[in-house]
């Protein structure tokens, strides 16, 4: 008998999903607008969170190595000072970093703050593939809340390929270099003529010289004027030296080491609102039937102890 009790007790003590079911369906009211003020809620949300996802613009281009000489990549274009100063000559840079820090003083004269301006609004990627010669990039510039004609971002980006190729362009980092040898051919072409001047005055009175024939006529030389004959074996050694020097230069010329890919356009981060949305939905209903509960708990408790 004792035991028969002990299990309607316990049956007694069982959830059942049925009046669960029903208890909801009672209480359906409380449930709708525990999901209606939390869609509410969500929307807002998703709005807030559609409005505030970051849109870039991007550019690709190619950097090529020239032989023996090393590129400034773009992850490190903004550690020089002078490309950061360059950068924040765009008035609108300037504009928005000062609207940044109006009440620090020390930060809006900072060139470290302005660095890390710029670090948070331009970003570098390097997307190569292994079978490409030279390295890919993918530049991007964050647009601005009020950048509606996105004119602002363009300019920087626009100025920091510009920068970039600046810093990278082989010939005007040489261009000193260039300049000296060109002098140099210049005074070795004139001490050239003047030699074969003073050569052809020596032999002018020299009655052997028409005796020899042209192959042997650099023996003679050497031979009879070994100071001329060295002299002008030295300045074409070096006429020489330098003329392949300037052909180099050249071939520097041509060579791009920093090559656009692609136009301009813009790129939009995957927003997470349509999962905000979602979420807000399910934890409406589940606050609803929460609440359900506690207000059938609420009543049972007070039909059985009240």
């Amino acid at each position: 008998m004792d035991l028969q009790i002990r299990e309607n007790e316990y049956y007694e003590d069982e959830i059942d999903i049925y009046e669960l079911i029903k208890a909801v369906i009672k209480h359906k009211r409380i449930v709708l607008y525990s999901i209606v003020i939390s869609l509410l809620i969500s929307v807002v949300g998703a709005i807030y969170i559609q409005k505030t996802t970051p849109k870039y613009l991007e550019m690709k281009i190619k950097l090529t190595p020239y032989p023996n000489i090393n590129l400034i990549l773009p992850d490190n274009l903004l550690l020089k000072d002078e490309n950061v100063k360059s950068l924040f000559s765009i008035e609108e840079v300037n504009k928005k970093f000062l609207e940044k820090n109006l009440e620090s003083v020390h930060n809006r004269n900072s060139l470290e703050s302005k660095r890390n301006f710029l670090k948070n609004i331009i970003e570098s990627k390097n997307i190569s593939s292994k079978n490409n010669t030279g390295s890919e990039y993918l530049i991007r510039v964050k647009i601005f809340s009020n950048d509606s004609e996105r004119k602002i971002s363009e300019e920087i980006l626009v100025k920091y390929l510009e920068i970039l190729k600046k810093e990278n362009d082989i010939l005007d980092n040489k261009r000193s270099e260039k300049e000296f040898i060109e002098k140099r051919i210049e005074i070795i072409e004139k001490n050239t003529h003047d030699l074969e001047v003073l050569i052809n005055t020596s032999l002018s009175g020299d009655e052997t010289i028409k005796t020899i024939g042209e192959n042997d006529l650099e023996n003679y030389l050497n031979f009879k004027y070994p100071t001329l004959f060295f002299k002008k074996r030295q300045l074409e050694e070096f006429y020489t030296l330098y003329l392949n020097k300037l052909l180099e230069f050249e071939k520097m010329n041509s060579h791009k080491s920093v090559e656009r890919l692609s136009d301009i356009y813009i790129v939009e981060e995957k927003s997470k609102w349509a999962l905000f949305l979602g979420g807000g939905l399910v934890l409406g209903v589940i606050i609803g039937i929460f609440m359900v509960f506690i207000m059938e708990f609420i009543e049972g408790y007070r039909r059985r102890y009240l």
